[in-house]
């Protein structure tokens, strides 16, 4: 209810502001405005956790996607959206999203203006996203050739994980979790928030763990320039 609300206030706000009954800061502070208690998304120690399910993936069809959710933080339906035309020099372009099929036929949603991002990449990153394209439209291909299937994530990811009883499964939104915690307090803030695509800057944050954030900027200190 709480969600349906705060959904149904920015709409009224964005009518407000267009016809200059409100200030667009409004639209801001709503937007960043907290609704009830979210779960950590940070479980465990996700960076060396799908550290090692990246390495057991090596090799096979899945450590190009893998790779680039680890490093650059995208999202699985947009890795899975992603075609080689929009990587064009030191640049990629991140402009929709496939989604589970509606029917028979896989759904791509189509980044609006806001929502498309453009990443440069130093050419030792662009070098190794290269190896991984297909010879298809897509970039990344499953393992008889066609684009690779957004469903069944899960699934797809069992080979690779941890065999000891109890301990917990990592997810395909854990490899984002990884790039967002890796690169915190490593670039500069706005680039930070950028990088991931997030309407807010809060949603960026929900990824972090408080003390993981806390120790990093305490060890600063021991840093040697």
């Amino acid at each position: 209810v709480r969600e349906n609300a705060k959904s149904l206030l920015g709409q009224i706000t964005k009518l407000a502001i267009a016809s200059n009954d409100a200030d667009a800061s409004v639209q801001v502070a709503i937007s960043l405005a907290k609704v009830g208690q979210r779960t950590p998304k940070q479980r465990f120690d996700v960076l060396s956790r799908c550290g090692a399910v990246l390495e057991q993936a090596k090799g096979n069809y899945l450590e190009g996607p893998l790779w680039i959710m680890y490093t650059l933080g995208l999202r699985w339906g947009e890795v899975c959206g992603l075609k080689r035309s929009d990587l064009k020099g030191d640049v990629l372009t991140i402009q929709r999203q496939r989604n589970d099929k509606v029917g028979e036929l896989p759904y791509v949603k189509k980044r609006k203006a806001g929502e498309r991002r453009t990443i440069g990449l130093p050419k030792e990153l662009r070098s190794q996203l290269e190896q991984f394209a297909g010879s298809g439209i897509y970039f990344f291909e499953g393992p008889t050739g066609q684009p690779l299937d957004y469903s069944h994530a899960y699934r797809k990811l069992a080979p690779f994980q941890s065999k000891e009883e109890g301990v917990e499964k990592v997810t395909m939104h854990d490899f984002r979790s990884a790039a967002i915690v890796n690169l915190y307090g490593r670039v500069d803030e706005k680039t930070y928030y950028n990088l991931f695509g997030h309407k807010a800057i809060e949603q960026t944050r929900d990824y972090l763990d408080e003390s993981a954030v806390q120790t990093r900027e305490a060890l600063q200190i021991l840093v040697v320039i």
